[in-house]
Formats: structure tokens, sequence, C-alpha cells
């Protein structure tokens, strides 16, 4: 009857919060306020220990009462605990100390979303376990079973969670070139204006309009400071960093490059305007000094050398990230390190390498650090890994044979010789791994996170190998499917 009562609850979308009242009677031992804690350490084991309820409750005249378990019949008293904590218990006894009952009240605030969720929602329905946040935007991606309660599941988040005042949940798929997706309000407040700190850099935009992921702040830390604000710095061909990144969006590794690093120069390019309209908004937020846009790209001169205090920011005109690449290379910028942060897409947009004349122009080839999804089976070495899964697919786009591809570890790795991803944390090893000796060009793989039960999220690294920028710059002639 109770979930009967819960599911209509839930399909009329009105929570009724009363509906989690309930109380109980416990047994329980009265004692002075200083000997608190000598009962509750003696004690410890026969206690209420409900999850974030207090084991005592304040009782007049300087006493508190120390709740004893729910197993415990509250009026039975001491006889029914067992004979060495009765015995200790009954020796404390006296006027200052002695067996009493307390009721025990809890409501809705006292239970946790998935404890709620899991009352409100039918037996068998699955309860959202976890959700994206950007400031205080609360992003879920329900499935169909969970729509018709949409509302109540939402109010419910908005009801746990202190740093979210506005939910809305993804509806259709996302099938934009800007990776947008469109979206319904749930709770809350509707604006989707979101301000948000991250590596110490203030971000601000309107969040319909533009990609960004919160899992993927401690991704962004790790490369930007292996890459760029370490002592011993991986240099390209001894050159301080000269970064394009190719798929800006907002900036997350382009800001806190400029703001926090020393003497490099970051190009931020995205095709979507409103991107770098965001961009340039952030850019001024965390008062960068050193901020140059272009619409058209100029050859490479001293003003666009990395200067000798601080760092530069240069903010191109929206574009597509392989014309931009080329374009770099084609008026001869030193680029040391390349970017490229839309997974969807991935390594196939790595084509844009081909034909690069790098050494031509006395220029270095790229480290490339290419985020992308597989739905290669994680810990198979074979085949249908996905390891081997991209390592055809980079062939493919880069048009180089997969001889030329070699797939390595860090030399301080356990199984240097294993055909299986690094592991999330593993930045430094990932760099190492493409210095590690061999024949080819060594591609380092590691696994960023689960995106769903057969599609993980990889950053591939390698330096951009020289066979590819001697062939001719065509696309693939077989597109790979996205994921």
């Amino acid at each position: 009857a109770a979930k009967a009562m819960a599911f209509t609850e839930a399909m009329s979308d009105e929570l009724d919060r009363s509906q989690f009242e309930e109380s109980f009677q416990v047994l329980a031992v009265r004692v002075p306020a200083k000997r608190t804690g000598e009962f509750l350490k003696r004690l410890k084991h026969l206690l209420l220990n409900l999850p974030r309820k207090k084991n005592v409750e304040p009782a007049t005249n300087g006493a508190n009462l120390v709740l004893f378990s729910r197993n415990f019949a509250a009026n039975d008293g001491v006889a029914q605990l067992p004979a060495c904590d009765r015995v200790w218990l009954e020796a404390q006894l006296s006027p200052d100390v002695a067996m009493t009952t307390s009721i025990v009240k809890l409501d809705y605030t006292y239970f946790s979303c998935e404890e709620v969720l899991t009352k409100l929602l039918p037996r068998h329905m699955e309860v959202p376990g976890s959700f994206e946040q950007a400031g205080h935007v609360c992003h879920l991606n329900l499935r169909d079973s969970q729509l018709p309660f949409r509302f109540l599941i939402a109010q419910v988040i908005l009801d746990k969670n202190k740093s979210v005042r506005t939910v809305v949940n993804k509806i259709g798929k996302i099938e934009t070139e800007f990776r947008t997706f469109p979206m319904e309000h749930l709770a809350g407040d509707a604006s989707t204006m979101v301000q948000l700190k991250e590596q110490g850099c203030i971000f601000e935009f309107e969040f319909r309009d533009v990609y960004w992921n919160s899992r993927l702040q401690g991704e962004h830390r790790r490369l930007i400071e292996a890459l760029f604000f370490r002592e011993d710095i991986k240099a390209v061909a001894g050159r301080r960093p000269i970064i394009a990144d190719a798929t800006c969006g907002i900036g997350p590794f382009s800001i806190p490059a400029v703001k926090n690093g020393y003497r490099l120069v970051s190009h931020a390019n995205d095709l979507n305007p409103t991107s770098i309209h965001w961009l340039r908004h952030s850019a001024r937020a965390n008062k960068l000094s050193n901020i140059l846009e272009v619409q058209q790209l100029l050859e490479f001169d001293a003003n666009l050398h990395a200067p000798e205090e601080g760092s530069k920011l240069v903010i191109h005109a929206p574009g597509d990230a392989g014309a931009f690449i080329r374009t770099l290379c084609e008026h001869h910028h030193p680029v040391t390190h390349a970017i490229f942060n839309l997974p969807a897409t991935g390594v196939e947009m790595l084509h844009c390498f081909r034909g690069l004349k790098y050494e031509r122009h006395s220029l270095p080839r790229p480290l490339v650090a290419c985020y992308t999804f597989s739905d290669g089976v994680a810990d198979d070495a074979g085949p249908d890994g996905c390891v081997a899964d991209l390592l055809r697919r980079l062939s493919a786009a880069l048009g180089v044979e997969m001889s030329c591809l070699r797939f390595a570890r860090g030399s301080e790795a356990a199984h240097p010789e294993s055909a299986l991803p690094l592991a999330s944390p593993q930045v430094e090893e990932m760099l190492q791994a493409i210095d590690a000796p061999g024949k080819g060009t060594a591609v380092a793989i590691r696994l960023v996170r689960n995106v769903s039960p057969t599609k993980n999220m990889y950053c591939v690294c390698f330096s951009v190998p020289q066979a590819c920028c001697e062939v001719d710059h065509s696309p693939p002639d077989k597109r790979v499917r996205l994921l």
C-alpha cells in the first residue's frame, strides 16, 4: 500500500514530503554530559548507528541520552543486552545514570536522494545514480522509462544537493556540429547561465549554447600540469611551448595554461562562434594581460613569440580545426603541442596533419594529445581491443601504414609489452611512453573514463610521424563511423 501511494505521488509530479515522516521508540541511557564520551566508546557496538543521525540526544539538567539500536526492545531495559555489556552498565546505574527510552524522529530531510527516489519510483526502475553538474546546473540524461517521473526526480535532486539551483534533462540526441543538445527545464531557477571555477580560473558561459563536461575537470588539470607546468616540461625541438588548441571550446585548456603557465603561447580555435565569445569573456574575467585576437592569421613574427613575462593567448576567428592546424603550419608557426578535445570526432580529425611540410619550414612536428571514444574492449589485448581499434583508426586518419605506428607504454610500466591502455591518472607515464625507444612512431593510449557500458574515452598521444607529412593531404577514403 505504501509503495502504491508513493507511485501515485510520483505520477502526479507532486512531492509529498510528509510521507517520509516516521518515529520510533528506542532504549536509552541517561548520563551526565561529561560522561557521554565514555558511554559512547564503551557501548559503540550496541548504539543506534543510523547514517547521518547522532547516537546522542540532549536531555534536561545538563544530561544526555545515549541511544541504543532498534534491535533492542525499548521497554525491556538492560536485561536484554549481552552479558558483559549488561554487567558493566548495571554497575554504572546511579541517580545520575538511569535507563530510559527516547523517541527518534525522521523526516524527508534525513533521507538521501537515492533513498527518497527508491521509495518513490516503481520497484524495478533504476534510480538515477549520478549526474553532471556545471556550476549551479544539474544536467540529467534520463532513460525513457524514467521520463514520466522526470519532474519528481528533478525536485528531489534539487532538494538534496545544496549547490544545485537548476535541473535540466537532455532531450533528443546531440546532432549539432557544435556538440550542444536540446534540454528541458525540470526544476529550480530557469537560468542556465553558469559561473564556475576550474584550476583557479573563472569560467562564465551559457550552458545551452556550448560544449562543457565538468567530469573532465581532473583530466584538464592533469594534462596541462604534465605538459606545461612542471620545471622539466617536455620541450619539442628545444622550443618554448606553442599550443594549437584546435577545439578549444570555452577554454578549459587554453585559459589555465595561459594564466598559470610561463612563457608559452596558446592559439585557441573553435568552430562554434558562441564558444569563442565565452572564451573571450573568460579571458577578460581572469584578467589575462596578453591577448591577441586574429581574424586572419599572418606569418609568424615577433608579435607571436612567447613573451618574456607571463604567457599569451591568441584567439582565432571561429573555424574548422583542420584548417586551423594547416594554417598555422603554412604561416610558419612553430607549434609544439596540438590538443584535440572533441572525442565524438576523435582521431578521425587528425587527417589534417597529412602532407604538412614541417621539416621543409624548419618547424617541429607537434606532440598531439587527442581525446576520442572507442567501443573496443578496454582489457582485450587482441584485435577487438581498444588499442587495436584506435591504432587502426589513427593509421587511416594519418594516411600511414600500421607498421609506422608502435603502441608503447612507459618504460616503468610493470608489463611494457602489454597491449592494454594506461590508466586515467598516468599522464607522466603516457609522456614517457612517447619517448620510449623502438621502431616507428610511439603512440601512447590512456583510458580517461567510462562513458557507457560499451564505450570509453581515451587520450591518444604521439608526435606527428614524418611519414604522415609525406603523404597527400586528402581525407581518408572511407570515413570511420563516429562514436
